[in-house]
């Protein structure tokens, strides 16, 4: 089983778009959805699947600080 966890949209660029997780690491990815900077998605194999709501996400990202 596979474990996405919620990124957020940082910059969009030409081919790709960079996002940060909620540790602060950021990573460049492809997408096909169309995204704005502060969107949050989730990404697998270095491909965005989905976009999240914020709330959506937020909730995700608390259960994670939670347990840290």
């Amino acid at each position: 089983m596979c474990l996405t966890l919620p990124k957020k949209v940082i910059e969009i660029k030409e081919n790709s778009v960079v996002v940060e997780n909620h540790d602060g690491n950021r990573q460049e990815l492809k997408t096909l959805i169309e995204l704005a900077v502060g969107d949050f998605v989730i990404s697998q194999q270095n491909i965005i699947l989905e976009k999240l709501e914020e709330d959506e996400a937020m909730e995700i990202i608390s259960l994670l600080d939670k347990n840290h």
